[in-house]
């Protein structure tokens, strides 16, 4: 049985106060076949759905980078998962 590990981290520390600081720590760990055949085809369907995502296109989705600027994030050079 092969599996997948898909880790993911959100926070924030450009607060005034420490009381408002949190970080959010969240992973699954996934068959390989499943993810195959039922979250990847489950996931291109939400990014048709909200994105008008057509495969072979890829839906590229933003994100803010601790510089403050935006960019690009598909998902492959940190663990080759899809985006």
């Amino acid at each position: 049985m092969t599996c997948r590990l898909f880790i993911d981290e959100v926070g924030n520390d450009d607060v005034n106060h420490p009381a408002e600081q949190y970080l959010s720590l969240t992973g699954i760990i996934a068959k390989v076949d499943a993810h195959e055949r039922r979250f990847t085809p489950e996931i291109e369907k939400l990014k048709a759905d909200f994105f008008g995502h057509k495969p072979p296109t890829k839906t590229v989705i933003l994100f803010r980078s601790r510089s403050g600027r935006d960019g690009p994030r598909s998902g492959r050079g940190r663990g080759g998962g899809r985006a």
